[in-house]
């Protein structure tokens, strides 16, 4: 019998640690336990941004956006916000000088350029969190986040 996978029945939780034991067939032929086959996991698959503005892969004229917001699901570590870890690019170009400010209450990063026209029409642009962001429990996001967006020129 092959145990290399298990489909779950029940739905598991995110963030929660799982285990179970192996039941096996001895060299009696009877059912028994075995000591030596326990497996532990974690279930984790949070990501730690709710939504962002513009959202992924959100097409916008550049007269409606003047800044990005990224709104977390966590409290985050401010230390850990800054324009080192959480940066705007054109995609396959040079990344934009930034202003960044977080928001402890409603848990949202807001990044504004420093240059105008803020953005410019018809690029796809990315927003890169870094995976060094923490949250307030010192948890870091672990991979970068990348949060892709068009411009569009005004009709």
């Amino acid at each position: 019998m092959d145990f290399s996978s298990y489909t779950f029945t029940l739905p598991l939780e995110n963030e929660k640690t799982y285990w179970w034991k192996v039941k096996t067939i001895d060299d009696e032929g009877l059912w028994t336990w075995s000591i030596q086959q326990n497996w532990y996991f974690r279930i984790s698959t949070t990501t730690h941004i709710e939504k962002t503005f513009p959202a992924e892969n959100q097409r916008i004229l550049v007269t409606e956006i003047s800044s990005c917001t990224i709104k977390f699901t966590k409290h985050m570590d401010t230390t850990t916000i800054n324009t080192n870890t959480i940066k705007i690019k054109k995609k396959g170009g040079d990344y934009i000088l930034l202003i960044s400010t977080y928001n402890q209450s409603n848990k949202t990063a807001t990044l504004t350029p420093q240059t105008t026209p803020f953005f410019e029409p018809s690029y796809i642009y990315q927003i890169i969190v870094s995976g060094d962001v923490k949250d307030e429990t010192a948890q870091a996001i672990g991979n970068d986040e990348i949060i892709e967006f068009i411009t569009l020129m005004n009709p």
